[in-house]
């Protein structure tokens, strides 16, 4: 499950759903579309080019593709040029493409639009790049916490031990700001990951909990950083069943309410 928005088209987000399937707004998650073109898998990972409108790629169960008409169709770029379990696709303002990906796979970089990758990193998923610096990479991973590399993951620092999160995302406007989510919390950081503050968002905790359960994305307005959209999964256990619903959020004012 995830959610990203088109930094050209501030109107413009993505989602992936754990159902399968892409879906698309253009006034800000007034309506939805679904989008066709990908194999009908259960969940696939997006990104959208800063730099191209309508330009965006997507990894859908073991292939990687790429659109260049806002989802309406789709090419096959690459089969299996990444690996399985990618947690995490992002592509920078230089057109370099960084992937995360699970299961050990740690960090992937392309620098030909997806059709060859090397290992940046073996150690650690969960990827966030500076939209001011492509070069500046933020990952995560037990047992170090928060990562940061500022020549392109040749090499990393520790920023926080703070333990693993479930996203981790860059303010486009702002390099300093930076949002992670941890169960049933949305982190906040103003100081580049030195130090971090938590977010309420109007959901209290499943009892007993469950994974993953909580915040699992969040995508900031390319143009209005005030503006925060997020995804909740919130499980129902009743006798003999489990049941998940998922919630689209929004702030209006940085994550203060």
């Amino acid at each position: 499950m995830g959610l990203m928005a088109d930094p050209q088209n501030p109107s413009t987000l993505y989602a992936s759903t754990s159902g399968g399937g892409l879906f698309k707004t253009i006034d800000g998650g007034g309506s939805w579309v679904p989008l066709s073109g990908l194999p009908p898998v259960l969940c696939c990972v997006l990104a959208v080019d800063p730099q191209n409108a309508g330009t965006a790629y997507s990894v859908a169960g073991d292939g990687f593709y790429k659109t260049i008409d806002g989802g309406a169709s789709w090419n096959l770029v690459s089969l299996r040029a990444i690996g399985f379990s990618v947690q995490a696709l992002r592509v920078t303002s230089s057109g370099a493409l960084y992937a995360s990906v699970g299961g050990g796979g740690g960090i992937a970089k392309s620098t030909d639009g997806g059709a060859n990758w090397t290992r940046v990193s073996s150690e650690y998923t969960l990827l966030a790049i500076d939209p001011q610096n492509p070069d500046t990479l933020y990952v995560n991973g037990p047992p170090s916490g928060v990562l940061k590399s500022v020549d392109g993951g040749a090499n990393w620092s520790v920023l926080n031990s703070s333990g693993y999160f479930s996203f981790l995302v860059v303010d486009p406007r702002n390099s300093g700001t930076l949002y992670a989510g941890a169960g049933w919390q949305i982190l906040k950081s103003t100081d580049g990951g030195a130090s971090w503050i938590s977010l309420s968002f109007g959901f209290t905790p499943t009892k007993p909990p469950v994974i993953p359960d909580g915040i699992l994305s969040l995508a900031v307005h390319p143009k209005n950083p005030a503006l925060l959209y997020g995804i909740v999964n919130r499980f129902v256990d009743v006798p003999g069943l489990l049941s998940s619903t998922y919630y689209l959020i929004l702030s209006t004012d940085g994550g203060a309410t």
